[in-house]
């Protein structure tokens, strides 16, 4: 039989198991979290809703902070001076601990200050290369519950956080990594630190810095440049060269392959009398683009050409023997063009092209072809004749046409437009020809 002192001591060991076990309903926390700034204050009631205690009282740590005897609740006052800060609230029976309830308290400290830079030098920062740029931020806590959110021109485009569980203050470092292109020259990136703790969870203060990019970029041109420049002869013209770049590009001007000392986006050349080319160079240290414009001068009969002086009188016959194929033409300024003439007669001595430019002689019957290189001139007649008995002709009809050399729209009068009023709009059609043929949607 196993001796009665043993016996005593197997029994009371569950017995001060229990006496420790954790509160369910026994005790109430109030409130049951504590989220408290390092040094702050916080008032946390622990509460028995039976009333059937021998006392209710805190400790912190292994200190007994406060204890009631005959109330039904006992209160904390929380001032954290060390960052693992912990409470218990205890509920006694019969003179011994019933059960506790422990606080949960998180202590938090703001950031001492956020920085933000790019890690490679400012020079480095080129179209096409991965770009990055650090932010750090020091001394807070805890760091587990900071929320970092990176931003472009206000648009977010990545968020961070960390794991570390201390609860000591520390320094941490987020960075962001994005393929820059020239679009993003002069964007602002921003960088925002913040602890967050929930939406129960106190609101506060968001930390951040900003950083403001120069990528650097070979010259683009800014708009489309036409090949082909138009211009009257002995007038005056303005090629345009506009480019950008980062840095900024330097200009060349060549002309018909010989170097010009001009060097900006313009170049303005007076009295232009002949077909020529010129060459506009942009170039930085990253690269450089080029573009040749051809200055067509455009030429204009003065009196009229011997050949038309000369034209045979229309012939008296009602029907002339003549066929123009084609019937019609619709050319291109600068473009090449023919036609055919033919003649049903079989009595015909000869026949030919009358015009100031590309004309015939006097050929045999029964075709003959006109044609030009380069139909450049505005005000244009071409004839076929044939000679039978008498002579007689047929006009070729010729429509020479010209695409505008741009297109805009601005507004007729400038200013703020205003809901549910009437405003204009103005279209600029700038180089084109017949304007009669020109139809604007």
């Amino acid at each position: 039989m196993m001796p009665l002192s043993m016996l005593g001591f197997l029994m009371l060991m569950p017995l001060l198991c229990d006496a420790d076990s954790t509160c369910t309903d026994d005790l109430i926390l109030n409130p049951s979290e504590v989220i408290v700034e390092y040094g702050g204050e916080v008032i946390v009631n622990c509460t028995n809703p039976e009333d059937n205690h021998d006392g209710i009282y805190w400790t912190n740590g292994t200190t007994d902070v406060e204890k009631e005897e005959y109330m039904a609740f006992v209160t904390l006052t929380v001032t954290p001076s060390d960052w693992d800060a912990r409470a218990q609230c205890k509920l006694m029976q019969n003179g011994n601990v019933h059960c506790t309830k422990d606080l949960e308290i998180t202590v938090y400290k703001n950031p001492d200050g956020i920085d933000m830079f790019p890690i490679k030098h400012e020079e480095a920062t080129v179209e096409g290369m991965q770009y990055q740029l650090q932010c750090d931020i020091s001394e807070v806590a805890p760091v587990q519950n900071l929320t970092v959110r990176w931003y472009k021109d206000n648009e977010i485009i990545m968020r961070d956080s960390f794991t570390n569980t201390t609860k000591l203050p520390v320094s941490e470092s987020s960075i962001l990594t994005v393929n820059i292109s020239r679009k993003d020259n002069g964007a602002e990136f921003r960088c925002e630190a913040q602890l967050d703790f929930g939406p129960f969870g106190p609101k506060l203060p968001t930390f951040l810095a900003t950083h403001r990019v120069a990528v650097r970029y070979a010259p683009v041109f800014t708009k489309d440049i036409p090949e082909v420049h138009f211009v009257e002869e002995d007038s005056n013209v303005t090629l345009d060269c506009e480019a950008k770049g980062h840095p900024l590009p330097h200009f060349q001007w060549t002309h018909d392959g010989v170097n010009m000392t001009e060097y900006t986006d313009k170049l303005i050349i007076a009295r232009v009398n002949t077909n020529t080319n010129y060459t506009c160079i942009a170039a930085n240290n990253l690269g450089k683009i080029t573009k040749t414009i051809h200055v067509n001068v455009m030429r204009y009969p003065t009196t009229t050409p011997a050949a038309a002086r000369n034209m045979p009188e229309e012939s008296p016959l009602e029907d002339c023997p003549l066929t123009l194929t084609p019937a019609e033409l619709v050319v291109r300024f600068g473009d090449p063009a023919s036609a055919n003439c033919t003649t049903s007669a079989t009595n015909a001595l000869g026949m030919g092209w009358e015009t100031a430019f590309g004309g015939t002689g006097f050929e045999k019957p029964p075709i003959v072809t006109w044609a030009v290189e380069e139909l450049t001139y505005w005000h244009f007649e071409a004839y076929c004749y044939v000679t039978l008995q008498a002579q007689c002709n047929v006009s070729l009809a010729v429509t020479l046409y010209k695409t505008p050399n741009t297109v805009s729209v601005s507004e007729f009068r400038p200013g703020p437009m205003e809901e549910g009023k009437e405003h204009q709009l103005k279209c600029d059609i700038i180089s084109v020809a017949p304007v009669q043929n020109l139809t604007v949607k």
